[in-house]
């Protein structure tokens, strides 16, 4: 069976959605969170330039933008998360949008790298059956 919701679609939804969202309402709110940000522009990005989790600059991140994984022209997927922002309390917050349920190897491998990557970095995260959030404050290396 193939999940025709996930991937690019589900992530172009979320990134809409969440764009959307944020630009109207001045803030996203997940259960149990709720991020300061008001969408002013969609730019893609990489935050992991290497395709691994071990580098990360988050320098250039800039209030209310919401950025996405640029992945075009032979560019590595990305490692742990496909949209990503800073809140005006300069959290770092990474949202991953996965197809799948918890059977999932994908989802269940995603989470635990996402997982380890906020254990070595500090901070917190919440999931569902399609998304993976994580936050932290902004330190000098992600």
């Amino acid at each position: 069976d193939e999940d025709y919701l996930s991937a690019t679609p589900l992530e172009a939804a979320y990134i809409w959605s969440l764009s959307s969202k944020s630009a109207l309402g001045g803030g996203l709110k997940f259960p149990h969170s709720y991020f300061t940000i008001k969408c002013k522009k969609l730019l893609s990005a990489r935050l992991f330039p290497g395709g691994n989790s071990s580098l990360c600059d988050s320098s250039f991140l800039k209030k209310d933008i919401l950025y996405y994984a640029d992945e075009r022209n032979g560019k590595p997927t990305h490692p742990l998360a496909y949209i990503f922002f800073i809140t005006k309390d300069k959290q770092l917050v990474l949202v991953d949008v996965t197809g799948g349920n918890d059977n999932n190897m994908l989802l269940t491998n995603k989470r635990k790298n996402l997982v380890d990557w906020i254990n070595v970095n500090g901070g917190r995260m919440m999931y569902n059956e399609r998304l993976l959030l994580a936050w932290s404050g902004l330190g000098s290396s992600c």
